[in-house]
């Protein structure tokens, strides 16, 4: 089983937030075996024609500072926030 560094997730989500926010903003659900679940909330999530490219940000990020491959595999959409799944690759 693939062990995550959670304090390297946060820094992602950290430094996702510094230049996301208000727009979009991410919060860490979860962390299980090797996939990552992050709700996003925000100003323009509900109303811009680019949400896949709000979500698939944070891959980058996460990639860097884990220094392995991830890939967002799943999203949902709720009330009034989206929740995504991403997978890390060992």
């Amino acid at each position: 089983m693939l062990e995550i560094d959670k304090r390297k997730i946060l820094e992602s989500i950290d430094e996702y937030n510094r230049y996301r926010a208000p727009e979009a903003i991410a919060e860490l659900m979860k962390v299980k075996d090797n996939i990552i679940v992050v709700k996003f909330k925000g100003s323009k999530l509900h109303c811009t024609c680019s949400l896949f490219d709000w979500l698939d940000d944070l891959t980058y990020i996460l990639s860097d500072k884990l220094k392995r491959k991830v890939e967002l595999i799943d999203f949902t959409e709720g009330e009034d926030c989206y929740t995504a799944q991403y997978h890390v690759y060992s």
